[in-house]
């Protein structure tokens, strides 16, 4: 994507400046995965900008957001869902009763969830040429100045959106807003959205209209219930967005391959789920592809037609709709611990991961006490016996890696050999000469104690080389004396 935006600065910033100790830090939390927060809080009708439409005149630009209700949440910086309503860009609302249940759901799992209300075209202007195109445009628009707006929040409403964490969503023309927020470039813009004639002026570019607030985003991933694209050469090989796509393969509204939409010739081809679902393979992009073999349209029902919203077809749609969020944007493998692993009982040893501004890092022993730690380290005193060290990240936005865990050995302070090699716990990855020549190029920590048959102790040290006779048996001492 031409646009790329360097967003690491701000991602530091925000978890740096962030209040970190309202996190919980016993590293268990279920948020973004299922209901986490028993009520949320629903505030209607922001005004997010003013656009002119189609007739000309200036419109003003509403949302509804959906959050947890302040007195449970815990954190200064959540991840954002945007959803877009369908309706062929000439029908449907903000409160559309899938896009009301969408952020509901969302919003009780943890997320920030806004339904945005965008410009419509009119039926009679639809039977224009390309005016579909440009109505299409006009809710790209929107939906990224809705954005801005959001990270902007410039009444100070408290939104606090982590701009690493933006996704998008939608169904049927929501849907196609959705993936061109996420893919359209400014120098992929449709040439119908230029000035086309005296009653259809300049659209302006992507983000020159709605509002002025300069917020760069990315998006991270994508809902896609029933959408389609223009060209799937807009999915780029540098556009590696995950996407969910949920489609029914009877569906005349919207192409499942390819096609007009409702098989209307007037209007301009676009590529449905399965050949967006070709591309993202083509291009290595993580994605899940659920179809839905001999159904139609907006499956899960909706007030727009006669199917009563919502039916059997919801529950699951939803489910992996929001799991896909989690498990392919949000979940992650907690850092692996450095240190050693094979110890003398009753030492001390210290074990560390990598530090990320803002994560908390939470440790748990096993056959060993703790004696310090700071975050991204723990110093343990392990007893004797077989041990384990288990470490598990909290990010910023509260989500917890996968645990991670190395087995610890304190079982024993001496190996024995007899013959020709020596081995031991001091240095338990080398085998030493054979001909009973130890070789002072093995002595990586010395000291080390040959016992030989007399009793007699010799101290190896570096720099050193003993030569024993053909026949002996060795006691080597790796924890410091016998």
């Amino acid at each position: 994507m031409q646009r790329k935006i360097n967003l690491l600065l701000v991602c530091l910033a925000v978890c740096l400046f962030g209040q970190i100790q309202a996190q919980p830090t016993d590293c268990t939390s279920n948020r973004y995965q299922q209901k986490v927060f028993n009520n949320i809080q629903v505030t209607s009708d922001l005004t997010y900008g003013n656009a002119q439409n189609v007739l000309l005149f200036n419109q003003s630009l509403e949302l509804d957001v959906y959050e947890p209700a302040p007195a449970e949440e815990y954190l200064d910086k959540r991840p954002l869902v945007v959803m877009f309503f369908g309706g062929g860009y000439v029908l449907g609302s903000k409160t559309d009763p899938d896009m009301v249940a969408w952020c509901d759901s969302l919003a009780h799992n943890g997320y920030v969830c806004v339904s945005v209300e965008y410009r419509l075209d009119n039926v009679a202007n639809f039977a224009l040429i390309n005016q579909g195109v440009r109505a299409a445009y006009r809710a790209i628009q929107d939906g990224r100045a809705a954005i801005r707006y959001m990270l902007e929040d410039p009444d100070n409403l408290g939104f606090n959106i982590d701009p690493e964490h933006i996704y998008v969503g939608g169904q049927s023309a929501g849907a196609i807003t959705a993936i061109n927020i996420a893919h359209l470039d400014e120098s992929e813009r449709p040439t119908v959205t230029t000035n086309y004639n005296i009653f259809n002026p300049d659209l302006g570019c992507l983000d020159c209209t709605g509002n002025n607030y300069v917020q760069p985003f990315e998006i991270k991933g994508i809902i896609d219930l029933w959408g389609a694209v223009l060209s799937v050469d807009h999915i780029e090989a540098t556009d590696d967005i995950p996407m969910v796509l949920i489609h029914g393969d009877d569906d005349f509204v919207v192409p499942y391959t390819s096609g007009s939409p409702f098989n209307v010739p007037l209007f301009p081809a676009m590529f449905g789920a399965v050949p967006m679902a070709a591309q993202l393979t083509a291009n290595g992009h993580c994605h899940q592809f659920y179809p839905y073999l001999g159904e139609g349209h907006v499956i899960y029902g909706t007030t727009a037609v006669a199917i009563t919203f919502p039916n059997s077809y919801w529950e699951p749609i939803y489910q992996q709709g929001h799991s896909f969020l989690y498990d392919k944007t949000l979940a992650f493998d907690s850092p692996i611990p450095s240190g050693n692993q094979i110890v003398c009982p009753g030492v001390t040893e210290t074990y560390n991961v990598p530090m990320t501004i803002g994560s908390i890092y939470c440790w748990d022993v096993t056959n060993g006490t703790v004696v310090s730690q700071n975050n991204n380290q723990v110093t343990v005193q392990w007893n004797s016996g077989y041990g384990s060290l288990t470490l598990t990240e909290a990010t910023c936005i509260d989500v917890i890696g996968t645990a991670q865990t190395i087995a610890i050995d304190a079982t024993s302070q001496y190996t024995m050999a007899n013959g020709n090699m020596l081995t031991g716990l001091q240095n338990y990855s080398y085998d030493y000469e054979v001909e009973g020549v130890i070789e002072s190029d093995q002595l990586v920590d010395g000291p080390i104690h040959v016992d030989y048959d007399s009793g007699t102790y010799i101290d190896l040290k570096s720099d050193f080389e003993v030569t024993l006779g053909t026949s002996f048996h060795a006691f080597i001492d790796g924890c410091g004396g016998l």
